[in-house]
């Protein structure tokens, strides 16, 4: 809250730059807890999740009211008619999408504009959702431990990549609680694409539907 009050009623510019950083400091510090939290509920299974069905499209736009002021950013939604709804937990749901966001954020190319491009489709009883980025890219040793907790794929060793290395993990796990599945393909040098299998349907419904 001080550094919040600081940066904006600071006029000098280096006081105002310095009040900035100590609030992204302590944004970083907020973020880290909440990740360790999490990661401590998924561990001992206490982490609960309310499943409801719900439009998606709203809650992306939500998740992406984080990157709002980054120039740097950009973002399209594809949401197809007859798969723009899911029977997810809205919070979870909120923080998987932003979490990969953050994601392709991170592994953008260096002094380029960050794109992403997020996807549905129906299939079966399941929303399929897509979520693409042209940045650096994953290689393909790489591939088989990026949902690991504490992973981080280290490209270029000039280049600093912060993190925890535990955002992708919470991503798998989330996804494992509503019963779907995440994967990830990737070309390096020229993007990444994670896709995400949920429940389209809440489950009496489909089992319903299958009687």
């Amino acid at each position: 809250m001080a550094a919040e009050c600081l940066v904006k009623t600071v006029q000098d510019p280096e006081s105002k730059e310095t009040a900035a950083e100590l609030l992204e400091s302590a944004d970083e510090m907020k973020d880290m807890i909440s990740r360790w939290l999490d990661v401590a509920k998924l561990q001992t299974g206490s982490y609960e999740i309310h499943p409801e069905f719900c439009l998606i499209k709203p809650m992306i736009r939500k998740a992406l009211k984080h990157f709002s002021g980054f120039k740097d950013f950009e973002c399209s939604l594809e949401i197809s008619p007859d798969a723009a709804a899911a029977n997810v937990d809205k919070q979870a749901f909120m923080q998987i999408i932003q979490n990969l966001l953050s994601n392709a954020y991170k592994y953008r190319k260096e002094g380029s504009v960050c794109r992403v491009k997020i996807q549905t489709r129906k299939l079966g009883d399941f929303l399929e959702l897509m979520v693409e980025d042209d940045g650096i890219g994953v290689p393909e040793s790489a591939l088989d431990k990026i949902f690991d907790r504490f992973y981080q794929v280290r490209m270029d060793s000039a280049r600093k990549i912060g993190g925890t290395g535990l955002g992708l993990y919470i991503t798998k796990e989330l996804v494992l609680l509503h019963k779907g599945k995440v994967t990830v393909a990737s070309t390096l040098g020229e993007g990444t694409v994670f896709t995400l299998e949920l429940p389209a349907l809440p489950t009496e419904t489909a089992n319903e539907e299958e009687e």
